[in-house]
């Protein structure tokens, strides 16, 4: 496991719960694993790039260690730059998708992206997959 991966469970994980403890919570996140030592290393540095990123603080009580939440996990954002092709790449599958269904409301602005176009664009991709994945089950 590496150290993104360790983030993107702790991800999940912080989705439903306010804080992790490494000896209670990590069965609950991995269950199965060929290399438990290797993959507590990665949460653990996982848990310290969260720290640094002011996202959690780590608390001792009663001898457990205890990395907890800053504030509610949905009150997080993040800010990204993306390049003028991306944008218009997004733009262009959104509104594609929009003519396609006779929605003018959801048209996306290639100089103004805003959450939800990738939203949109996710939406898309997840009917796309489910299409994929009816057509293999019939």
């Amino acid at each position: 496991m590496t150290i993104l991966e360790a983030v993107g469970q702790l991800y999940t994980w912080y989705i439903e719960n306010d804080s992790f403890n490494m000896e209670e919570d990590f069965t609950k996140i991995i269950v199965v694993t060929d290399h438990p030592n290797r993959d507590r290393a990665a949460f653990s540095q996982a848990l310290e790039d969260l720290r640094e990123a002011h996202m959690v603080n780590d608390r001792e009580i009663g001898g457990k260690v205890y990395w907890v939440l800053k504030k509610p996990f949905s009150a997080f954002s993040q800010t990204i730059d993306i390049s003028p092709d991306l944008a218009v790449t997004v733009a262009g599958i959104v509104n594609k998708f929009c003519d396609m269904t006779d929605n003018n409301t959801d048209i996306c602005d290639p100089l103004n992206i805003t959450e939800g176009d990738f939203r949109k664009v996710i939406y898309i991709a997840n009917l796309m997959l489910q299409k994929d994945i009816d057509e293999e089950e019939e």
